[in-house]
């Protein structure tokens, strides 16, 4: 009876566990991308393989790695597995013996098996092989690394091959992220003559503030050569120049309390084109605030300039240590907003400022505000020059039409140019018709309103 129940147990091995299976057993490892760059070698997780055939003293057994580099000093000399007679059948002791070493490879033989004391059906299926203590050269790693595991006879037979012979070992993820959860949205207001915002459309807290917040996760610090964070650097690039309440002094000098940074910042400092808020220890959620009044309060107006239209964007460091170094992760350069006018923007393909020209270009505005004036000039690609901000002479006047040619010719425009005319007025209520002669030629412009 009970050599017909070994006879069962060794079919059913037989027919469920027909191949080695290394892709079931082991269990690749997540490597700091930021921290292994300071890093020499990574120390690989466990390559465990469970056999499918029965192995016998000369058979080869090769472990190739592929995506990385072994550092072959680290390849043991012999992996010996002890016997178990706990499961039926029993599972036969296993030796094997460094063959040879490469780089990609580590090749062992078996040279015993020990199946002393066993009594029920000894066999070396559904024993397990355990390779560890493998390094890595750290800079031969890219995004993933794999092992596949092989057998063969003493005479080339292949042995124990299946689909489940190969899996992953080491996996680089980046530790350090960021997102902008809520960004610059706030609608200028240009009948608060861009000093404000509008409170009936955009994102804005209220007319007078703004804000974006962003946030950085250090997403698994028990990775495999993990950086430990530290100093945390959140850079806001816009045009920023709006913000300076002292022009006799060098730089940008905001009102006390316009710019609001969240936490305990180690310093904030302030350029026309960035804002940059450090912190001396990692720092995982950022707010900065831009509330136009200060600490003033809602009666004082700390602006000196009216505020631009901009796109803002964010660029976060993250300065980590890893094996005794110290480095910094640019960890993302992010699009953080915009702000835009409730006023007019109208766009001017095309317009010459030269000799057998003449140029004409008029603004109807049928609100009962006058407004100022920009003009933003795109030079033809053959003038070599970049793009330029004209503030006129001369306004839009209420529910009236205004010839601005004078003022635009005025102003030095020349050659061949396209125009964004801005008018500090309701979009709705602005209209502009440009036209220009060449001798008795007239040419309309089509105008695009944006």
């Amino acid at each position: 009876m009970k050599k017909s129940l070994i006879a069962l147990a060794i079919a059913s091995i037989a027919t469920t566990a027909s191949a080695a299976n290394l892709a079931d057993n082991t269990t690749a490892a997540t490597v700091s991308a930021e921290g292994n760059a300071l890093h020499t070698q990574i120390s690989a997780p466990t390559v465990s393989v469970v056999l499918g055939a029965e192995y016998t003293v000369g058979d080869l057994i090769t472990f190739t790695i592929s995506g990385a580099e072994l550092d072959t000093t680290s390849v043991p000399a012999t992996i010996s597995v002890a016997q178990d007679a706990t499961p039926t059948p029993d599972l036969i002791g296993i030796t094997l013996g460094l063959l040879n070493k490469t780089a990609t490879t580590a090749t062992y033989r078996v040279t015993e098996l020990d199946s002393s004391g066993l009594t029920e059906a000894p066999t070396t299926i559904g024993q397990q092989i355990d390779l560890t203590g493998l390094v890595v050269k750290a800079d031969t790693l890219g995004s993933k690394a794999t092992i596949a595991y092989a057998a063969e006879t003493a005479n080339g037979q292949e042995l124990d091959s299946a689909a489940k012979n190969s899996g992953d070992l080491l996996v680089t993820k980046t530790q350090f992220v960021a997102a902008v959860a809520d960004d610059f949205d706030a609608i200028i207001d240009v009948n608060e003559q861009r000093l404000k915002f509008s409170t009936t459309s955009g994102g804005a807290i209220s007319a007078v503030s703004d804000d974006m917040d962003a946030t950085v996760t250090n997403n698994n610090s028990s990775w495999l050569n993990a950086g430990t964070p530290g100093k945390t650097t959140f850079t806001v690039s816009g045009d920023f120049a709006f913000l300076d309440s002292d022009k006799d002094t060098d730089g940008v000098q905001p009102a006390a309390g316009v710019v609001t940074a969240s936490g305990s910042p180690a310093s904030v400092k302030y350029t026309e084109e960035a804002i940059t808020v450090e912190y001396t220890a990692f720092t995982g959620a950022f707010t900065l605030t831009l509330d136009l009044n200060g600490s003033a309060g809602a009666n004082t107006d700390p602006l000196t300039s009216p505020i631009g239209t901009q796109e803002f964007g964010l660029d976060v460091d993250v300065e980590f240590t890893a094996n005794a170094k110290t480095a910094t992760a640019d960890v993302a350069e992010l699009d953080a907003g915009a702000w835009e006018l409730n006023g007019a923007v109208v766009h001017v393909p095309f317009m010459p400022f030269r000799d057998g020209f003449s140029p004409i270009v008029n603004i109807s505005n049928v609100s009962n505000q006058e407004g100022d004036i920009e003009v933003m000039v795109y030079y033809a690609s053959t003038e070599d020059k970049k793009p330029e901000s004209f503030m006129l002479d001369v306004a839009a006047a209420p529910e009236a039409q205004t010839n601005i040619t004078s003022a635009l010719q005025k102003a030095g425009i020349e050659g061949d140019v396209a125009m964004d005319i801005i008018v500090n007025a309701p979009k709705d209520d602005i209209e502009v018709n440009a036209l220009y002669f060449q001798g008795g030629d007239r040419a309309v412009i089509n105008t695009v309103k944006q």
